[in-house]
This record gives structure tokens, sequence and C-alpha cells, in this order.
């Protein structure tokens, strides 16, 4: 490949460069930052993806390296060892879904706890169907005398569920929803909207359904919404 070239600096009147090498600088460094931040992206995807197929123990740095097309040693770059690697996914994805939540119900929202609860889970299937490996991931660490489970619970489940409990009892309160336990609630919900994603492979092979496609994403969403929450969905 030829040498790319550079045209020199054109000097000012005065004789002097003009002076743009810092600027210039800043920019390489805000463009090497936006790499670094694209690799971890990278590593994060390849990575949940061995943990949901292999399991933290069978899973390897190495195989991470190879579903990202990375050289391993970038990935010991950023994170140190793997159980560092799997705590940053951990975090990452409960941080987006985290993230979507806010972005749909602004503190400043009007909705009531029920719509809160129903925008959550719909928010909530739709990043599963996106991050179809995500339920794998967690249901791979629900397993007796995991080591690996307190801090999982503690650190990233915890706070998402107080969120949404604080909400069901609000709306059990207004005769919204339904009187039950709603730890219970909340883990039903969740199946409902992780099985179109965790079982779509058993889906295609029963039926003509491709639930990968929005088409079918939407129907089973708007399912979903009629059959728990008693809401039409928007034509």
């Amino acid at each position: 490949m030829p040498k790319k070239l550079i045209a020199p600096k054109e000097p000012l009147p005065s004789g002097r460069l003009d002076g743009g090498e810092k600027p210039r600088r800043k920019v390489q460094k805000r463009k090497v930052q936006q790499r670094a931040v694209e690799t971890r992206q990278v590593i994060l995807q390849a990575a949940l993806s061995e943990f949901a197929e292999k399991g933290f123990d069978a899973a390897t740095t190495r195989g991470i390296a190879e579903r990202a097309n990375i050289q391993h040693p970038r990935i010991t770059y950023h994170y140190r060892n793997k159980e560092i690697l799997w705590r940053a996914v951990a975090e990452h994805y409960f941080a987006e879904i985290q993230a979507n939540w806010d972005r749909n119900i602004p503190d400043t929202c009007q909705m009531s706890a029920k719509e809160k609860v129903h925008e959550e889970f719909r928010a909530f299937f739709r990043f599963t169907m996106e991050n179809p490996d995500f339920h794998n991931f967690m249901l791979r660490e629900n397993r007796p005398n995991n080591p690996r489970l307190p801090w999982l619970v503690d650190t990233v489940v915890t706070p998402i569920v107080g969120r949404l409990l604080s909400q069901i009892r609000v709306a059990q309160q207004t005769g919204d929803l339904p009187e039950g336990s709603p730890i219970l609630m909340v883990f039903m919900l969740i199946g409902a909207t992780s099985a179109l994603s965790t079982l779509r492979p058993q889906l295609n092979l029963m039926t003509n359904y491709l639930a990968e496609t929005p088409a079918v994403a939407k129907d089973y969403e708007d399912i979903f919404s009629r059959l728990i929450f008693r809401v039409e969905p928007p034509r």
C-alpha cells in the first residue's frame, strides 16, 4: 500500500508555523480513545456469547478473542483475567437495561406505576431480542453453590429488581395490578419477556415463524401487552 502523503504545514506571515500540533494531538488522542471504546464493545459482545454458550468454567479468553476476531493480547490489555471480563459483561448489559428504562421513562414523565412496569418490560423484551445470548448468560449462573452468583445478585440484579418491586407495589395498592407476591410477579414477567429470544430455535422448527423477524417480535410484544397488562397496543 502506498504511503499516505501528508501536506507540510504552511508558515504564517511571520515565518512561524501555525502551532496546530497540539490540536492535532488532541484529535489523535480522541481517535485512540474511540477505538478503545469500540474494541471493548466488540470484546463484551463476544464474551457474552462465549459465556452464554459454554458457561464461565468452559469459556476461555482465547475463545473470546477468536469470536471477536482480534488478537488475544488485546483481550488481556483491556481485561486482566476471565473473571474481570465476566463481571464487565454483566455490568455492561445491566447498565444498558437501566439506560433504556431511564430514556423511556424519564423522571418528569406522568406515567402511572402500572404504565411504568409495562414500559420497562416492553423495553426489556426488545433488549432480549437484540441480545439473545443475555438470558442464557444469566441462566448459566443460576446453579447451586455458584461462587459468582452472590456478586451478580448484589451488584447488578438487585438494583434493577428493586426498581420494579417498588412500582409493582404501588400499582397493586391502586388496584392496577393483581394481588400477589411482587417478587414472584417480577420473575414471571422476566420469563415471559425472555421466552421468545431463548426458545426461538425451537419455535422456528415447530412452526413457520421466524422468531427473529420484526413482525413476529411485534406480534409477541402485542400479545404480552394484552394478556398481562390488559392494554391494547397502538396500531
